[in-house]
């Protein structure tokens, strides 16, 4: 799954949640043991995910980006 959201007229009717459950239940009849969600820890959804039920593990972080170089004169 990415990007689970909910507009705002269908909010707070456990949609997002039902979805998320529905999710990790197929997961787990597939045998998965675990599942992995990225999320910025100053946004909200960290907050939802932990009423979850879901903790903070973090084995891994790396942040990627372009460099800017300077073209050079010719």
């Amino acid at each position: 799954m990415f990007q689970l959201g909910t507009r705002l007229p269908f909010r707070r009717r456990g949609i997002a949640r039902k979805l998320l459950c529905d999710l990790l239940a197929d997961s787990s009849d597939r045998g998965y043991r675990s599942v992995v969600i990225n999320a910025d820890e100053a946004d909200w959804p960290v907050t939802y995910y932990k009423r979850l039920g879901f903790r903070d593990e973090v084995y891994w972080h790396r942040e990627y980006g372009i460099k800017a170089t300077s073209k050079s004169s010719r």
